[in-house]
């Protein structure tokens, strides 16, 4: 789209500095659904746990995914499934967990970037063959809100590549980064749907079509850009539109999709843009959409991330295109090697299991 009370229990029993004596390895323990979050002004680190849940979780936190620039910060019982973390000493944290002799590495998604809302990672998402990459593919809004502090930021980032897909009328209101790859996407401007969209029903359905033109109109510049993404030398790389929701959510879809990764959890990196970029920190927008004549319902709902009209959009993938594969090989133009140099460079193979 164009346009610019259980928190307690967690502190009572994994609360930081409280490390179990010894050193003991859980037997039979395995951890999933590992993931960093933030609530209630902190970050906690959560896991679910399947066996021995008495066994003890150690976590340590450091500046990159490999752990040994890590620094130990406590052990809890697993059955806890969760871990306030210290406050953060830069931009980028990596979380180690390990249990039962396995060791699992996650982060924040979102990069915290000052008025950069919607600055995630896309490490770290269960695949086929491994997992993606951490620090290698980030997806973004508008870049043009960097200040000079925050550039220095993003510049620590190693990003070699920054691909906007927004139209030229918006670059020209609103530059992205100075070396930043225009590549626009076919879609419908949002003014297009002032006259028929007046309620979020009306709204959200608006969303569900637009996803649908993007992927039957704007095939050869997904391909296009996927097969830019495979090229190394252009990684790590940022994705971004506007808001980073829809013309960037459709194509990191297609790309999480691409590299095998459960339907579920593109849905679910879909809807993160909400928790982002809430609507009540999007004032501007807001203002620029009621100024076009949008109701207020319609404009929650423009701006919102409705799960069923992506899933809506990716059973159109499926039942018209035979699913990503054919999608990209055909009418997107892709090549069968590029798209194989996609994966191996954007998925890191499982580790062996290991002692931490």
């Amino acid at each position: 789209m164009s346009a610019a009370g259980t928190q307690g229990l967690f502190v009572t029993l994994c609360h930081p500095g409280r490390p179990l004596p010894g050193n003991v390895r859980g037997v039979g323990l395995e951890l999933s659904d590992v993931r960093v979050v933030e609530e209630g002004g902190h970050s906690w680190v959560r896991w679910s746990t399947v066996g021995d849940a008495a066994s003890p979780v150690e976590i340590s936190v450091g500046s990159s995914d490999d752990v040994v620039d890590h620094t130990p910060v406590g052990a809890v019982p697993a059955r806890c499934g969760a871990f306030r973390l210290p406050q953060a000493a830069s931009a980028r944290r990596f979380v180690a967990l390990t249990a039962g002799g396995r060791r699992t590495v996650t982060a924040s998604r979102r990069v915290v970037l000052g008025g950069v809302l919607n600055f995630r990672d896309l490490g770290g998402y269960p695949v086929s063959g491994g997992v993606t990459r951490w620090g290698a593919m980030y997806r973004s809004d508008s870049l043009h809100r960097l200040t000079a502090a925050e550039l220095a930021t993003f510049d620590s980032l190693g990003i070699r590549a920054v691909f906007d897909l927004r139209s030229a009328e918006e670059r020209a209101m609103l530059p992205s980064h100075p070396d930043a790859v225009h590549h626009p996407l076919e879609s419908r401007p949002v003014a297009t749907a002032v006259a028929t969209v007046r309620t979020r029903e009306e709204a959200e359905s608006w969303l569900a079509e637009e996803y649908r033109y993007m992927l039957d109109m704007a095939a050869a510049s997904f391909g296009r850009l996927l097969s830019m993404l495979a090229d190394s030398p252009r990684r790590p790389a940022v994705v971004h539109c506007a808001g980073g929701k829809d013309r960037t959510g459709m194509s990191v879809a297609l790309l999480l999709e691409a590299l095998g990764a459960e339907r579920r959890l593109v849905l679910d990196d879909y809807e993160l843009t909400s928790r982002c970029a809430p609507i009540d920190r999007l004032a501007p927008v807001v203002e620029l959409f009621r100024g076009m004549g949008f109701t207020a319902a319609a404009t929650d709902g423009l701006l919102s991330t409705p799960r069923w009209a992506m899933a809506d959009a990716l059973s159109q993938l499926d039942d018209r295109y035979g699913g990503v594969e054919a999608y990209l090989l055909g009418p997107a133009g892709m090549g069968r090697g590029t798209l194989e140099t996609l994966r191996r460079g954007l998925v890191t193979p499982p580790a062996p299991d290991r002692q931490g």
